[in-house]
Parts: structure tokens; C-alpha cells; sequence
């Protein structure tokens, strides 16, 4: 079984979008605050970041 898989793509960065990856992805703002909001963020702070993971799913990174 042959299975196609992208690699990690960082959506946010520093608590802003990343416009181009997300065209790329095809992922929409609304998707990418959906799982902030899933983690338990409201809004995205300055020290935040989104990466879609090879299996769709959204990580979300905090500095410390």
C-alpha cells in the first residue's frame, strides 16, 4: 500500500496568519481558529503557533 503524505506546515506563526500555506493547504482562518478554539484559546496570542500535521489534524504550539 503506497500512501501519499505531506510534510508539517506551520498555518500560524507568532500569532499570525501564514497566508500563502494556508492557500497551499486549502485551509481556511475559520478552520485554523476552530482549533485554537477546540485547545481552549479564544484568540490567538502574539507567542502562539498552528501547524497542520500530516494526518489533517492542528497542532497548536505555545512559547513558554
Amino acid at each position: 500500500m503506497n500512501l501519499i503524505m505531506s510534510d508539517p506546515v506551520l498555518l500560524v506563526h507568532r500569532g499570525a496568519f501564514r497566508d500563502k500555506a494556508m492557500r497551499q493547504k486549502r485551509t481556511p482562518a475559520e478552520e485554523t481558529t476552530a482549533g485554537l478554539h477546540a485547545n481552549g484559546k479564544a484568540e490567538i496570542p502574539v507567542l502562539t503557533s498552528v501547524g497542520l500535521e500530516t494526518n489533517g489534524s492542528l497542532n497548536v504550539l505555545e512559547a513558554a
